[in-house]
């Protein structure tokens, strides 16, 4: 049960691991000085680099354009920044709690 918008492209890299009940969103609706019947939407680019580990329940925003090699993304969280290579982060919004060792 995996929700993957690409709208606006996404790479997803090798070795990447994408749990259950992720959404990943690559657009978003335009809503200022248009009207409600115009269905406008925006969209960017997702680049998820590899041995990435998307928990559960995890909601990555359009907003988002780089997820960095090797970095866990907590479940049940929000991802509304770009993430940096090796950084594990958790919560809502989703902040870096601390880089995991490299291999």
């Amino acid at each position: 049960n995996i929700e993957i918008d690409i709208c606006g492209g996404i790479v997803i890299g090798n070795n990447v691991t994408i749990s259950d009940n992720v959404t990943i969103q690559t657009h978003k609706h335009v809503y200022d000085g248009v009207s409600i019947f115009d269905n406008i939407t925006s969209n960017s680019s997702l680049e998820i680099n590899d041995e990435v580990w998307i928990c559960n329940n995890v909601i990555i925003t359009n907003s988002v354009k780089r997820i960095g090699k090797g970095a866990i993304l907590a479940s049940g969280s929000i991802v509304t920044k770009n993430v940096e290579d090796f950084s594990i982060v958790a919560g809502i919004p989703a902040k870096h709690i601390k880089y995991r060792q490299r291999i």
